[in-house]
């Protein structure tokens, strides 16, 4: 059976016509296009609304149903329902740009803007340095430019994939550096959508190892910061497993 998969993207169905017949010899596929308002399933027309920075729960349940969603983020088009549902449903996030400061000022600086929330936020992402740099930007007293520039937030858009997948092979290697999701490489979608559909088959083949590897990941650093020197790895592996199983 092929995989059952989601594809979200603002150019659903697929990135271009050219790639779609090759996603559907890989995948069954469920294209989902997003709107200001949120999503719309293209096979059924079933809208699943949402406000900026919130995530529909009934998104959450259909994407329960597949083995994996992919999510396109950046690139043309704005896609912030897009980019909150990847940190809440962890999947495959195909990385198209790596500037999202302007969505995440349009959350955090909008109308039911928040200072404490915003400064807490860059501080957590880019430490001191970020929370002062905030404060100057709250106050109009720093170009929005250099923000954009100095704190695109990739890390906030990746932080909780299962992997993030580029073409651009110096974003690769510098996201190997940055990022805590494991990275592939992996070129052509427009020049050979063949091979970058089966290139997307193997990755998801590997999606319980980036289950698990997730949950460990998770686990170290939780024990890690409570009983350092009291790791027994067999039972973390084995319950980390366990995890998986339920989390499916």
């Amino acid at each position: 059976m092929k995989p059952r998969v989601a594809w979200l993207s603002p150019l659903a169905p697929g990135e271009s016509e050219s790639l779609r017949p090759h996603l559907e010899e890989q995948f069954e596929v469920r294209y989902f296009g997003e709107s200001p308002a949120g999503f719309l399933e293209l096979a059924s027309k079933r809208k699943f609304n949402s406000r900026p920075g919130k995530v529909n729960l009934q998104m959450i349940r259909q994407l329960n149903q597949l083995e994996v969603p992919f999510y396109q983020l950046g690139g043309a088009g704005e896609n912030i329902h897009t980019l909150f549902l990847a940190r809440r449903k962890p999947g495959l996030v195909l990385l198209r740009g790596r500037d999202f400061s302007r969505m995440i000022e349009s959350v955090y600086r909008g109308p039911t803007a928040d200072r404490q929330i915003y400064l807490r936020l860059m501080q957590a992402y880019y430490g001191a340095l970020g929370r002062e740099a905030a404060e100057a930007d709250w106050d109009g007293r720093i170009p929005r430019d250099f923000m954009r520039e100095h704190f695109p937030f990739t890390g906030f858009a990746t932080e909780n994939a299962l992997g993030v997948i580029v073409e651009n092979e110096d974003w690769f290697l510098a996201l190997r550096e940055t990022t805590a999701a494991p990275v592939f490489y992996l070129p052509g979608s427009k020049d050979n959508p063949a091979k970058y559909a089966a290139g997307l088959l193997e990755i998801v083949e590997s999606v319980p190892a980036l289950r698990l590897r997730r949950v460990k990941v998770e686990l170290a650093a939780r024990i890690g910061r409570t009983i350092p020197s009291a790791v027994n790895l067999g039972g973390q592996d084995r319950y980390a497993r366990v995890i998986c199983e339920l989390l499916g």
